[in-house]
């Protein structure tokens, strides 16, 4: 028992950890020294330094953020789901409870996978055309 507890501790973690290793810092000092020295620079004015972030790429983002969750935890629902396959001692109602887990998080994955493709290629359009609509701040998106 102490070892299906582990496994599934290792497994979860591994699963979670790139959305933590995305973490980012922004805030704080290290936040005030950029805007200073964008400000400086002459790359980016004393208004758009203290709001850098488009409502509608925040809004992307957020919702980007959720479906990376959700998708985590369908996948941990499909290893609950083949561990409940493996324990179920050929008791048929436990087998079956099982491929049912299975597949709706299965179907629940392929939505989740669905609605993410399509958020990021929506969130990549928004971006391209705040971009062009934005005044000139010094930055190019040409290289």
């Amino acid at each position: 028992m102490k070892m299906n507890i582990i496994a599934t501790l290792i497994v979860l973690s591994g699963l979670v950890m790139p959305i933590v290793t995305q973490a980012q810092i922004t805030t704080g000092i290290y936040d005030s020294q950029l805007q200073a020295g964008g400000v400086g620079a002459g790359l980016t004015t004393t208004s758009s330094a203290a709001n850098p972030t488009d409502p509608r790429v925040l809004a992307a983002e957020i919702i980007g953020f959720i479906l990376k969750l959700l998708g985590t935890l369908f996948v941990a629902l499909i290893i609950t789901g083949g561990f409940r396959l493996i324990k179920s001692d050929g008791d048929s109602s436990k087998i079956d409870q099982a491929k049912e887990t299975i597949e709706k998080a299965a179907v629940g994955l392929v939505i989740i996978l669905m609605a993410y493709s399509i958020t990021t290629f929506v969130g990549n359009r928004v971006n391209e055309s705040i971009k062009k609509a934005s005044p000139q701040t010094g930055f190019s998106s040409e290289q």
